[in-house]
């Protein structure tokens, strides 16, 4: 396309005819990276964009300081926002309405999930609590527990057979005297993890780490980056089922002021450089991203989200 003006009449032109449409699919029809996508979309002001708010820190050893704003703006921009006609060239209304269906769509998905989660435990109570004599809990975190999670064809990393998409994190707590048990839950979540891989009506991926309160005491040093990614993913978690108070000694342990207090610091931080870039970038601000900024752009799940559509190309095209 030879311009800005162009490209804005292409994307004016298919938001008329397909109405309001994510990122995603404005990448496909104009094969245009989103860093053009945003400036051009940005300073329309015939076009319009609704957004899912829900957002939370990250740690991730590639970001300044070891910590970033989840979704990434890529992300976000690709599979979180809806741009649509308003003002003078349309009335919001149906703009509004596709994103009350955009916001329900990821709702439903996340309580499906947590729903499969929810009957996975209940087998795994089952199976020890004979044999359990200290408090036991299963916790769910990642994108479920802030019903972002999402159904895009992607690959499970470790097997490559292909999943919809988010995965389903649990953390189970034992305490002390009950690790004995490890082993067998550890083969247990294992063969129900290669079984949601290959059943053809549930292709989901399981992830799941068990640990003691000793560990989450031991981990809310933050002496490292992987201790600093453990202790918010206590921190972010949601109980899925508890027996005894387990849940609350370790809650209780990630959320002393001054572990908190890191993670509330790095957050701030983190959203500072985050808003600023996505207010320069849709302000047309932006021309190039610097080594910070592209660690605030992109996601890690990128090469997965974008492996089974024809954008992608595109989509990866300012990737470092």
């Amino acid at each position: 396309m030879s311009g800005d003006g162009d490209l804005a009449a292409v994307l004016r032109g298919f938001l008329h005819a397909r109405g309001p449409s994510l990122g995603v699919d404005l990448v496909s029809h104009t094969g245009e990276n989103v860093l053009t996508l945003a400036r051009v979309l940005g300073t329309d002001p015939a076009v319009g964009r609704r957004a899912l708010r829900t957002s939370y820190l990250r740690i991730d050893a590639d970001s300044p300081g070891c910590a970033r704003i989840s979704p990434s703006f890529l992300r976000k921009f690709i599979s979180f926002t809806l741009f649509g006609l308003e003002g003078a060239a349309q009335d919001g209304a149906a703009l509004d309405a596709a994103f009350a269906a955009l916001v329900d769509k990821h709702r439903t998905i996340s309580r499906r999930k947590r729903e499969l989660a929810q009957d996975l435990v209940r087998e795994l109570h089952d199976l020890c609590a004979a044999e359990l004599t200290g408090d036991f809990a299963v916790l769910i975190c990642g994108d479920v527990v802030y019903d972002l999670a999402h159904d895009a064809r992607r690959r499970e990393h470790s097997t490559g057979i292909p999943v919809r998409g988010s995965d389903i994190d649990l953390v189970i707590l034992l305490d002390e005297p009950d690790l004995h048990l490890k082993d067998r839950l550890e083969t247990e979540l294992l063969k129900h993890k290669y079984f949601w891989l290959r059943h053809p009506t549930i292709q989901e991926e399981l992830d799941f780490i068990i640990k003691t309160p000793g560990d989450v005491r031991r981990q809310a040093g933050l002496e490292t980056v992987k201790d600093k990614i453990a202790v918010k993913v206590m921190m972010e978690s949601r109980v899925l089922f508890e027996a005894g108070d387990i849940a609350r000694r370790c809650a209780a342990i990630v959320q002393d002021p001054g572990v908190r207090g890191w993670f509330d610091e790095a957050e701030r931080e983190a959203r500072t450089r985050h808003e600023q870039l996505e207010a320069d970038v849709y302000a047309g601000l932006v021309t190039d991203l610097s080594a910070e900024d592209r660690s605030i752009f992109f996601s890690a799940e990128l090469d997965e989200l974008g492996e089974f559509c024809e954008s992608r190309h595109a989509l990866t095209a300012l990737k470092p």
